[in-house]
C-alpha cells in the first residue's frame, strides 16, 4: 500500500493544489476500482465538477469525508449528487445534520426533496420560499460598497453641476 499525506490540516489553497496534483498523478488510474481510494486524501480541494464527475462512480464516501470537502464544492451539490457520493454511507448523513457545513448543506436544500431520502432529515427549505444565499467574500473594489453606492448616486448631480458650470462660462 502507497504512503499517502494528510492534508486536512494544511490551508485551503495547499489542499487545492495538492487535489489537481494528486488528480494529474494518478488520472492514469481513474476508470480503475482503486482510483477513489487513492485521491480521497486530497478530496479537501476537489472542485464541485469533479465531485459530481465523482458522484456518477458508486464511491460510497464516508459523511466524514464529505464533511471535509471545499465549502463552495458542497454547497454546490445537489441532494441527487451526495447521494450518489454517498452510496452505502446515505443513512449516516443524519447523524451529522447538525453539524457544519452539513447543516448549511442540509439547510439549502427543499425540504420536500429530504424527505424523500426517509432519513428524518430536518431544517431544510419549506416549498415556497427560497434560499438567499449571503456570500462570506469582501467587495473586490478597495472601497466600500456604501461608498460607491453614494458616488453612483451623486453622479447624475455632478454632471449636472459640471454641464452648468461648462455651459454658463
Amino acid at each position: 500500500r502507497l504512503a499517502s499525506l494528510n492534508p486536512s490540516a494544511c490551508s485551503q489553497l495547499t489542499k487545492d493544489i495538492l487535489y489537481a496534483k494528486a488528480k494529474r498523478a494518478f488520472s492514469d488510474q481513474r476508470y480503475l476500482p482503486a482510483y477513489y481510494e487513492l485521491i480521497e486524501p486530497y478530496l479537501g480541494g476537489a472542485p464541485g465538477v469533479d465531485l459530481r464527475a465523482l458522484s456518477k462512480d458508486n464511491v460510497n464516501m464516508k459523511v466524514s469525508t464529505l464533511a471535509k470537502l471545499r465549502r463552495d464544492s458542497l454547497m454546490s451539490l445537489t441532494l441527487s449528487e451526495v447521494q450518489g457520493l454517498l452510496g452505502i454511507n446515505l443513512g449516516d448523513l443524519a447523524k451529522w445534520q447538525n453539524k457544519s457545513p452539513i447543516q448549511e448543506w442540509v439547510q439549502m436544500q427543499k425540504q420536500s426533496e429530504l424527505d424523500k431520502l426517509h432519513l428524518g432529515l430536518t431544517g431544510g427549505t419549506q416549498e415556497g420560499y427560497i434560499n438567499i444565499v449571503k456570500p462570506k467574500f469582501q467587495p473586490p473594489s478597495a472601497a466600500s460598497l456604501g461608498t460607491v453606492a453614494v458616488t453612483l448616486h451623486l453622479l447624475p448631480a455632478l454632471l449636472s453641476s459640471f454641464l452648468m458650470m461648462s455651459v454658463l462660462s
